[in-house]
């Protein structure tokens, strides 16, 4: 039944009239086609929403997964930068050193991942809601997070500290 006015007064209406036409009539689950609709869509927002967490637990993890293996590689070439330094290597020539190799290992990353995220947008476009296969924010947003995992391990010195050495 549709209403201009409020859905609860025309419940409480439908109901009087159904009971003056016949008493024993019962009218139950009347309620506004939003609420049935809500219900309805209940399930599929929670599954939804856990899955919007689990994905974003999963970013998490991938990114600190990626600083430690980026904060081992420049620990693990601390006798190397140090030998650098000493034959007299500037701090940027350093910098720049490790870098560079992070970001080449960083774009070997990110050609191969957009190229699988490409092939299988097309398998899960179906259970995409409000974003697109191949929707340019979220793969500017994976490649921003994914370029700042393998930045900051490699603007850190080994140890944590400045003049770190290991013994």
């Amino acid at each position: 039944m549709r209403t201009s006015g409020s859905a609860n007064e025309a419940i409480a209406g439908l109901r009087r009239e159904a009971t003056g036409i016949d008493p024993e009539l019962t009218i139950f689950d009347a309620e506004p086609m939003t609420e049935y609709v809500a219900a309805s869509l209940f399930g599929a927002k929670v599954a939804a929403s856990l899955l919007s967490v689990l994905s974003g637990l999963g970013l998490l993890l991938a990114a600190i997964g990626l600083y430690s293996v980026m904060a081992y590689a420049v620990a693990q070439r601390t006798g190397e930068i140090g030998i650098r330094v000493t034959l007299g290597a500037q701090p940027r020539d350093i910098m720049r050193l490790v870098i560079r190799q992070g970001l080449a290992f960083a774009a070997a990353g990110l050609v191969v991942g957009s190229l699988a995220a490409a092939a299988l947008a097309r398998v899960v476009a179906a259970m995409l809601v409000g974003v697109g296969p191949a929707d340019p924010l979220v793969y500017a947003a994976a490649t921003g997070s994914r370029c700042s995992s393998r930045w900051h391990p490699q603007r850190s010195p080994p140890g944590g500290r400045c003049g770190s050495t290991r013994r």
